[in-house]
């Protein structure tokens, strides 16, 4: 029982560590010690493609409705971007408003995400 108990609250820390507390998605040191294990990994298995995602004039968000909204316009959009792309595919936030994906197919993420916020 105590392994067991152990063993949970390892893994529990480990995902706090590599998770952004407030969208549960990586955050930007797990994210970069990925796209370098997968750069290595893919680079020569052929293109892969990294999508930055920052979101322009956040701020008039969290002034003119509150951070809590803020809050919940980037837990939203980390929802989108998880539900946008593949199992494979690595999505972060590495900073406050900008998120990061990392996609071996050249993914065509503008029209996923269109699909995702309109339907």
């Amino acid at each position: 029982m105590a392994i067991c108990t152990l063993t949970t609250y390892i893994f529990l820390q480990v995902q706090r560590i590599n998770r952004d507390y407030l969208t549960g998605v990586y955050n930007r040191q797990q994210f970069e010690d990925m796209v370098y294990a997968r750069v290595a990994k893919w680079g020569t298995a052929g293109p892969f493609s990294l999508v930055l995602l920052d979101l322009n004039d956040f701020k008039f968000i969290n002034d003119t409705h509150g951070h809590d909204a803020g809050d919940e316009a980037l837990k939203t959009i980390a929802r989108i971007l998880i539900h946008s792309v593949q199992a494979s595919d690595t999505v972060a936030r590495t900073y406050d408003e900008l998120f990061k994906l990392a996609d071996k197919r050249m993914y065509d993420y503008k029209r996923k995400l269109k699909e995702n916020r309109e339907g």
